[in-house]
């Protein structure tokens, strides 16, 4: 039976402390709280100091590790205030997050020439209807329920059609 996560308490704390004194083991000391031995044996690698167990100790970790997880952020005053005067010179979010190019990754891209495998990749789209294949294929393609999940069938149609490619300008060249 598959038992739902429910963190420690004090007084199971307090039990795991003195059943550990008295020299139970893990799998006795999970029955007698009602918990499960992975949950005793993870508290134990947690809280095991050098004196040993110790259920203050323990939940006083516990609540500090509460403590620092991570909390949603609340927006400083001052950033909001930053954030505002961004808006009214019409900055776009984008601009705001820094999440856009610089102006010398654009320049380089208007620049650049497209590779022959861009090429390549650019007229395989514009000439093959992938939707229809994925469509008509996607019911024999294996979902990897078991084993080792495959690949998605955009990739592998993209990969045969390419290697198929090849092999035909390989034989026409030859």
């Amino acid at each position: 039976m598959m038992r739902t996560y429910q963190q420690l308490t004090y007084e199971q704390r307090c039990q795991i402390s003195a059943l550990k004194k008295s020299g139970c083991g893990q799998r006795k000391i999970a029955e007698t709280i009602e918990t499960t031995q992975p949950t005793v044996s993870r508290e134990l690698a947690r809280n095991t100091g050098a004196v040993g167990y110790r259920h203050t100790q323990a939940q006083e970790r516990t609540e500090q590790r509460h403590a620092e997880a991570s909390q949603p952020t609340k927006m400083a005053p001052d950033m909001i205030t930053v954030i505002e005067s961004k808006l009214r010179v019409e900055w776009s979010p984008e601009q705001m997050t820094m999440d856009q190019i610089s102006f010398s990754d654009a320049e380089y891209q208007r620049k650049r020439s497209p590779t022959r495998r861009e090429k390549f990749l650019a007229e395989m789209d514009r000439q093959i209807p992938w939707k229809k294949l994925e469509k008509r294929l996607a019911q024999p393609h294996p979902k990897g329920n078991r084993g080792r999940l495959p690949y998605p069938l955009s990739v592998m149609l993209r990969i045969y059609f390419s290697i198929y490619s090849l092999a035909i300008n390989q034989t026409r060249d030859a």
